[in-house]
């Protein structure tokens, strides 16, 4: 994944990223806790076209609605996985829920 280009929701994603060298394109919302506008979502899109972006990151208490209207018609994937622990079964601590984001993400 080092090299390749995200979008994400919520810059949250923002560590997972640089510790992988993933490079995040866009952030689907434009300040935190606004979801984001038409307009947003279309400027967005155009950038998952342009950048061609692998991947649209939304955790589990997001709607993925954005995510897929900001991929559709891309080859962009959207994910919905969490970034806490606890935030899924399988992360039970830090190290587990490093092995869980990589094992989804590599996977697809």
């Amino acid at each position: 994944l080092n090299g390749k280009k995200i979008v994400i929701h919520h810059k949250s994603w923002k560590y997972f990223a640089d510790r992988f060298g993933i490079e995040i394109a866009a952030t689907l919302e434009p300040v935190a806790g606004v979801p984001p506008t038409p307009k947003h979502l279309a400027m967005v899109k155009n950038i998952v076209q342009k950048e061609k972006v692998v991947f649209v990151l939304v955790e589990p208490y997001y709607s993925p609605k954005a995510a897929r209207v900001a991929s559709s018609g891309t080859s962009a994937k959207v994910i919905v996985t969490t970034t806490q622990v606890g935030g899924d079964p399988k992360a039970k601590d830090t190290f587990s829920l490093m092995d869980l984001l990589v094992e989804r993400l590599a996977s697809q």
